[in-house]
């Protein structure tokens, strides 16, 4: 949020892990619908939602939790999207609340009014998580005491995901009040915890082909976005504009 910030801009940012091949098809579309806000999104191509901002201020970024119960409805990569149609966080959850939702999701938001707000999300509930002190972070597993039991991640991904997360707590906290774009490419860059590093390298894991395929940081009440495309610790963000 803008308080924890040097500038007083609030910031979003993630590092978006998948197979490698993502970054080989890994785009930055600006999207202008007829009657919605226009978007600057992160997006594999072909693909019509991931992660982004729209002109109304309001960023919306989203990973992977998992639970039973998905089923036929509204896709996950769609909540992004549907959040984006609207000005605020508050608007953007009562507009994910209001579909009949396919699987899990879990969508961390800043508007232009500095507000910030997580929402987890299962087939058929959901939690909302604000932030402390103007800091906001979440990984890979249910963090509302409400959803635990919902949690079907492995024991060791688990494990990784509360690594990952208590790292990127402990680094914002730090440095909260001095907080910028750049200094967030340095936090996003952090592979101290390896193996349960943040940025995510070729052969971090045997076996798997995941990697940090792309990181993300946004102002969006500024209409900006930085985007590194590869692990960021190895290739450059380049800022894209909503002008």
């Amino acid at each position: 949020q803008p308080e924890a910030t040097a500038n007083g801009i609030g910031l979003v940012g993630q590092n978006a892990d998948l197979p490698a091949f993502y970054g080989e098809i890994a785009i930055v579309a600006e999207i202008v619908p007829d009657n919605a806000p226009r978007l600057l999104m992160l997006m594999p191509a072909g693909q019509v939602s991931y992660i982004g901002i729209n002109d109304r201020g309001l960023g919306v970024f989203a990973n992977f939790v998992t639970c039973d119960g998905w089923r036929l409805g509204f896709p996950r990569y769609l909540f992004s999207r549907l959040a984006l149609t609207r000005d605020t966080v508050d608007d953007a959850i009562t507009a994910v609340r209001g579909v009949r939702r396919a699987s899990s999701r879990n969508l961390i938001m800043l508007d232009a009014r500095g507000i910030a707000a997580d929402l987890e999300t299962t087939p058929t509930s959901d939690a909302r998580l604000d932030p402390t002190d103007g800091i906001l972070t979440h990984a890979n597993h249910y963090v509302s005491p409400s959803l635990l039991a919902e949690e079907r991640s492995p024991e060791k991904s688990v494990a990784n995901s509360r690594a990952r997360q208590d790292r990127m707590s402990s680094l914002l906290a730090e440095r909260r009040g001095h907080l910028d774009a750049g200094m967030m490419e340095e936090v996003l860059r952090d592979r101290a915890c390896y193996p349960d590093a943040l940025c995510r390298m070729p052969g971090d894991a045997p076996g798997s082909d995941i990697i940090t395929f792309a990181s993300v940081i946004a102002e969006p009440s500024e209409g900006r976005m930085r985007v590194a495309v590869g692990p960021p610790n190895q290739h450059p963000y380049v800022e894209h504009r909503l002008d």
